[in-house]
């Protein structure tokens, strides 16, 4: 037969061996361990069928879950491995995601993995439809392209309809010197020029869904970002922690008004008392105030009166209501002060709580007052040293509710229970009486138990009774608590 002769045949191509298995076969064989992530990454970007089936087995490696209500990314357990699948996952595409947290620190050792493991995050904020909650955490390893992708995943964040945005920045100090030297990378120049620019005008700002926003540390870089990006902004919830360039702070905050702020917190910062009390006078609005640690190498004057005329809820050190803050009684709507007690000190500072306890007798509404015992040394001392003679809760009229709490490991000891009783004896006007379970012994041969405390303090305090049977607990806040009210006079 001459060539021209042959019959036409088609090419054939025989399907691989893999492609020819079943599902099942395929997902058992890709859970192997023997198959790095880089493997199955590789393998999710040959075909629709394999991404899928290979993504799957790389989330499953590492605990990562679409569907959950919360996706962590962390070292800890290598969730973070995951990141590069979740920035090609197609099944990520128009999903919704309650809260993520991501720990961008791990690869601290090699600036260019942080820039892909940025650019990858941004990449999965790209392809969901919108996200509540985020939280990152942040190394700075001072490269200009680092820090544009950084921003550059801020801008998706916020414009993918986040409520609650946590930016950690994890570094020696907050204030960048220019005798540091920076790594040289290869880096685009658009950063200078995105920041001349303003990236949020009040109008976009506005119409953002962000709702709260907490900064800890606040380099250079992101000040130009965050003075946009909050001013004008429906933002109700404010914090700074672990802000100790309290100049540049001041020249940040000078012009960001906020008209929605209603919760602020202040946490182990360093920012001047004239710059906080022109940011108060801008925000009359505020109604929460955490306010704590904010260390100045001077004590300056005590903050005006005046300020904050809508606070009803204060959280501070003791030393605090005596000499940062003003008078409690020009806070026409305090109703609810929170007191740490011990925190920072070796022993609790008897003499400092009883000043903070006589400033608060100032007030002219009724309190409640919440205290945290973070320290138990010279707990009961200071107990025992109370009397009707000469201790300040004899004073205070204003506190009708008393919540007591505690963040020591095994409760109070029996020692300081059994002395509690006759201190909350000393409160001329209490209604009510909170004590977390937390406080009683993590023993049960460390007595009282629950229904001995309850029976103590009703010895002592006739004019209080159980409103609920003893061996049950309130929840409030999630916190089981005893609870003993004044009695009904109703018979």
């Amino acid at each position: 037969m001459s060539p021209s002769s042959k019959p036409d045949t088609a090419p054939t191509t025989r399907p691989s061996r893999i492609s020819g298995l079943a599902d099942e076969l395929i997902i058992f064989i890709f859970q192997d361990q023997d198959l790095s992530a880089d493997d199955l990454l590789s393998i999710a970007e040959t075909c629709r069928r394999f991404h899928y089936i290979a993504l799957e087995a790389l989330f499953a490696r590492y605990k990562v879950n679409l569907m959950s209500s919360r996706i962590s990314l962390t070292s800890t357990n290598w969730s973070i491995k995951a990141l590069p699948g979740l920035a090609i996952s197609l099944s990520a595409v128009n999903r919704q995601i309650p809260s993520i947290s991501c720990d961008l620190t791990t690869r601290y050792d090699s600036p260019s993995a942080m820039i892909s493991e940025t650019r990858a995050l941004r990449r999965f904020f790209s392809k969901i439809s919108a996200v509540s909650e985020v939280s990152l955490n942040l190394l700075n390893p001072l490269i200009p392209l680092w820090e544009e992708c950084v921003i550059d995943l801020l801008d998706m964040i916020v414009l993918k309809g986040c409520t609650t945005l946590v930016v950690a920045n994890f570094q020696t100090s907050s204030h960048r010197g220019d005798s540091q030297p920076r790594v040289q990378l290869p880096h685009s120049r658009r950063l200078p020029d995105r920041l001349k620019r303003i990236l949020f005008p009040t109008h976009v700002a506005r119409q953002l869904s962000l709702r709260a926003c907490r900064i800890q540390v606040l380099p250079r870089f992101l000040q130009p970002y965050f003075a946009q990006l909050l001013n004008g902004s429906m933002i109700t919830d404010l914090s700074f922690k672990y802000v100790y360039n309290g100049d540049e702070w001041a020249s940040f905050i000078r012009y960001i008004e906020m008209p929605n702020l209603t919760h602020l917190t202040i946490f182990q910062c360093s920012l001047p008392h004239a710059a906080l009390a022109r940011f108060f006078k801008q925000h009359r609005t505020i109604t929460y105030l955490d306010f704590q640690r904010n260390i100045l190498p001077i004590s300056p004057p005590a903050l005006p009166a005046g300020l904050l005329p809508n606070l009803n809820t204060l959280r501070t050190m003791p030393e605090y209501l005596e000499l940062d803050l003003p008078p409690l009684n020009t806070f026409r709507f305090l109703t609810t002060i929170f007191l740490p007690l011990g925190g920072g000190h070796s022993e609790l500072p008897r003499a400092g709580v009883s000043r903070a306890l006589e400033s608060i007798s100032q007030c002219t509404n009724d309190i409640t007052l919440l205290l945290n015992i973070v320290l138990s040394t010279g707990l009961e001392a200071w107990l025992a040293a109370a009397s009707p003679d000469d201790s300040v809760e004899t004073s205070l009229m204003c506190v009708k509710a008393l919540e007591l709490d505690t963040t020591i490991r095994d409760g109070l000891s029996a020692g300081a229970l059994a002395l509690l009783p006759q201190w909350l004896a000393l409160f001329p006007a209490l209604d009510r009486v909170s004590v977390t379970a937390a406080c009683l012994p993590a023993s049960a041969e460390r007595a009282p138990s629950a229904e001995a405390l309850v029976r103590d303090i009703k010895m002592h305090c006739p004019r209080l009774s159980t409103v609920m049977p003893l061996s049950s607990y309130s929840f409030e806040s999630g916190v089981p608590r005893l609870i003993i009210n004044r009695k009904s006079t109703i018979q």
